[in-house]
């Protein structure tokens, strides 16, 4: 009459012990970058429309993880670190709002709304990353080229290429960051530049 008893509660024991579901992995970081100060150095274009596509770039780019470049070369993700989209949408995103909190043109829009713009604006993003230095440093990175198109004419008018890197602490909050600062820095100087010598005149 004891055995059974013995056996009820051995059971009881194996299943307070196994698991049939594995538990979930904890829910990575999730990174905004806000518009920065409106305003930059550049003259007021009132009757400007500029459409910003979304930049061309590699896979390791393509999307919302943070991306580290390590010594050697090697690409690594960022453990449990994302934008809130992938990260040329999120760059587009921002361009577009720099030029518009700027006051400074009629509007800024996507590539793809199909608005009639004076002005076209395609990138290819080159980097967007952490690098790591051999000693241990670390540095918020983003290099793009931009051509400012002429819609009418179907030309490129002028072509340039915007780079910053910003030193980071080793955290991926920090790292954050300083790519946020890295981004809003250089579309400032890239939306003063495409208003002064990139979109073609008139607007």
């Amino acid at each position: 009459m004891i055995r059974p008893a013995i056996i009820i509660a051995s059971l009881a024991g194996l299943c307070a012990c196994v698991q049939i579901w594995p538990e979930p992995a904890p829910a990575p970081d999730v990174f905004r970058i806000e518009p920065g100060p409106p305003d930059f150095d550049a003259p007021s274009r009132p009757n400007l429309v500029i459409s910003v596509r979304e930049p061309i770039t590699s896979k390791e780019l393509s999307g919302a993880q943070l991306v580290m470049q390590q010594p050697g070369g090697r690409v690594a993700y960022v453990a449990r670190a994302e934008w809130t989209d992938a990260a040329p949408v999120v760059l587009q995103t921002l361009w577009i709002a720099t030029l518009e909190r700027s006051g400074k043109v009629k509007a800024g829009v996507r590539g793809a709304e199909g608005v009639r713009a004076t002005c076209d604006i395609v990138w290819d993003l080159h980097a967007f990353e952490g690098r790591e230095g051999r000693g241990g440093d670390l540095d918020a990175h983003i290099a793009f080229s931009v051509r400012a198109i002429d819609p009418q004419a179907r030309q490129v008018r002028a072509q340039q290429r915007f780079e910053i890197s910003i030193p980071s602490q080793t955290n991926r909050t920090s790292l954050a960051a300083a790519l946020g600062q890295a981004a809003r820095t250089a579309l400032a100087e890239a939306s003063a530049w495409a208003l002064t010598d990139g979109c073609p005149p008139g607007g």
